[in-house]
């Protein structure tokens, strides 16, 4: 699975997997927070080197002194400072142990079985207060974006991702060690393989651009997010979408991608070639963001946005943002937040906060009493400093609870054009979202 899209748009909370080969042991690995330009700062360049995989085998029964580190490490192409730096490795004097999320199989066959029962008594609690959700959605003014997906954007995105993490952190049911630098901050897990895991529609990886935190104060920022299983890279939908080049690009997309423009960019520290390019988003959401208020032709678009958006109206009608009625009107047809919508926004998440902050308080000590033995916990790593992972465990599987119950939107469901993954259009004056 490729996860190089998600690497370069800087500013995501990024849990979907990608899986990397080993000698003769597979593992997924993922990240949680906003990532450097730069990949010597990435854990994961590292973490694929076999050297460094070999290291690891070896640290699971114990630490290794700073001499067998280092001979371990020669001729790798990593240091033990490297792998310090990126939180890889932990130092305790002279002997070196794991520094991060690291599962074995026999570790994650445990979590499996601990948040099997977990998601299954949180689905039930949301569940429970469907009525209530049902009830501040039904406020949402614009009648032509599915119910069931402004569910999912709200509840699987905003509160059970991004608001489920920042709760238990500061409830202190969390505490990621972190990566940090310049504009970067980051944690890094890596889970082996398991035979027979189904991630499909655990909805728990998201990417958003522009950065969320860089345009606060502003009433006027905005920013794209998607949300998305494992299965869903490359996603079909803004910001991935802007950065995507035409070979990962659907048949229909690429043609009408072509159609608007593909062209080289220098963006976020990078070279892009053959993409949309993220200058494109500010005239996609001046146009959704009129949509948002009524339907209009393409004519009085014209008018209302910064730029054409005859070109881009057939890109948006293919990834079904926007339909055309009768009258030749274009329609909103994905979710879209703006100001008035405060209200909406901000009671779905104190309702979640509710749910989630009376579940945790019964079902956290039974969760780290079950789970005190797993090979980072003995390596010197408190369960706080592991629970992100379990966490997305958990709530990532009680999002396809709530989407094969019809509470929210499936991604798979037969209507989805391109599936996997959903997307939003926010300003970020409505939610205070710091990745990781």
């Amino acid at each position: 699975m490729k996860t190089r899209l998600l690497a370069l748009v800087q500013t995501l909370l990024l849990a979907a997997p990608a899986m990397l080969p080993g000698a003769d042991r597979k593992f997924f690995s993922g990240y949680a927070g906003k990532l450097p330009a730069r990949e010597e700062d990435k854990a994961r360049m590292y973490f694929n080197k076999p050297a460094v995989r070999a290291l690891l085998a070896r640290l699971e029964s114990g630490g290794a002194d700073a001499a067998d580190v280092n001979a371990a490490l020669e001729g790798s192409g990593a240091a033990a400072g490297d792998l310090l730096r990126v939180g890889i490795l932990r130092r305790d004097g002279e002997r070196f142990s794991i520094g991060f999320s690291y599962f074995t199989a026999a570790d994650m066959k445990k979590i499996y079985g601990v948040a099997d029962r977990s998601a299954l008594s949180l689905s039930r609690e949301f569940f429970r207060h469907k009525r209530d959700f049902d009830r501040i959605l039904a406020d949402y003014p614009v009648r032509t974006v599915p119910r069931s997906q402004l569910a999912f954007v709200l509840i699987a995105g905003f509160s059970l991702n991004w608001d489920g993490l920042d709760l238990t952190q500061r409830l202190g049911y969390r505490r990621p060690p972190l990566v940090e630098g310049e504009g970067f901050r980051y944690s890094f897990w890596a889970s082996e393989e398991v035979t027979g895991r189904d991630y499909r529609e655990f909805y728990w990886g998201s990417s958003t651009f522009p950065d969320a935190e860089s345009g606060r104060g502003d009433p006027s920022a905005y920013s794209f997010s998607s949300f998305g299983d494992p299965e869903s890279d490359p996603r079909m939908n803004f910001p991935d979408l802007a950065y995507l080049s035409a070979s990962d690009l659907a048949p229909g997309v690429r043609d009408a991608a072509e159609r608007v423009g593909l062209h080289d960019t220098d963006e976020m520290g990078r070279h892009f070639q053959g993409i949309l390019g993220g200058k494109l988003l500010h005239t996609i959401s001046d146009v959704l963001f009129a949509l948002r208020k009524e339907p209009l032709p393409a004519e009085r678009l014209r008018t209302l946005v910064g730029g054409d958006p005859a070109p881009i109206l057939p890109l948006l009608e293919e990834i079904r943002y926007v339909d055309r009625d009768a009258r030749g009107l274009y329609r909103l047809r994905v979710p879209v937040f703006d100001e008035p919508d405060r209200a909406t926004v901000e009671k779905t998440i104190a309702l979640s906060r509710e749910i989630l902050g009376s579940w945790l308080a019964r079902h956290y000590p039974e969760m780290k009493r079950d789970l005190t033995d797993l090979t980072a916990v003995r390596a010197g790593l408190s369960f706080e400093a592991v629970f992100t992972q379990i966490w997305h465990e958990i709530f990532g599987e009680v999002t396809r609870e709530l989407a094969r119950s019809g509470m929210i939107a499936s991604s798979s469901s037969p209507g989805v054009r391109y599936k996997g993954s959903f997307s939003v259009l926010w300003r970020q004056s409505l939610y205070a979202f710091s990745p990781g």
